[in-house]
């Protein structure tokens, strides 16, 4: 049985965004508590989240927000593509959180420091470690996944 994410504009919780990361990778990999905890810093498991608009002066010049679940920037994913071979994605893929996780397994997966670690590093909250504060809730969503699972 396939396990139903939350249809509409319903803000997601511990599981379902356990569930969503287990797409792409194993629930018995302990790299999906730190994806999640990195989502729930970020958005608070809304879809919908935006971010305060920045201006970014200098080069690339640009005014930019973050968007959706993963809060993908929108000049960075949605106009420039973080990487030649990452096309941008649409504004209305970034508040879709399977399209968005599409997008963002392949910017983890780019420059990582070697083959066992994810590169979550295009996201704030996991430079600043500010994701830690979110650990404990997503272990306990990642078991209430295994449980349904």
């Amino acid at each position: 049985m396939a396990y139903a994410f939350p249809a509409g504009n319903v803000v997601w919780n511990p599981r379902d965004v356990c569930a969503l990361l287990c797409t792409k990778m194993p629930m018995t990999d302990h790299r999906v508590v730190t994806g999640c905890a990195v989502v729930l810093a970020e958005s608070g498991g809304d879809p919908l989240a935006t971010g305060r608009a920045v201006w970014s002066p200098g080069a690339p010049t640009h005014l930019s927000v973050d968007l959706g679940l993963f809060q993908l920037n929108s000049y960075y994913a949605t106009v420039t593509g973080h990487f030649p071979d990452t096309p941008p994605i649409s504004v209305a893929q970034c508040f879709d959180p399977i399209a968005a996780w599409e997008y963002a397994w392949k910017l983890i997966n780019k420059n990582r420091p070697d083959s066992w670690h994810f590169n979550w590093s295009s996201w704030t909250v996991f430079k600043a470690g500010a994701y830690d504060a979110w650990l404990d809730e997503a272990m306990a969503g990642l078991a209430a996944y295994k449980a349904v699972a």
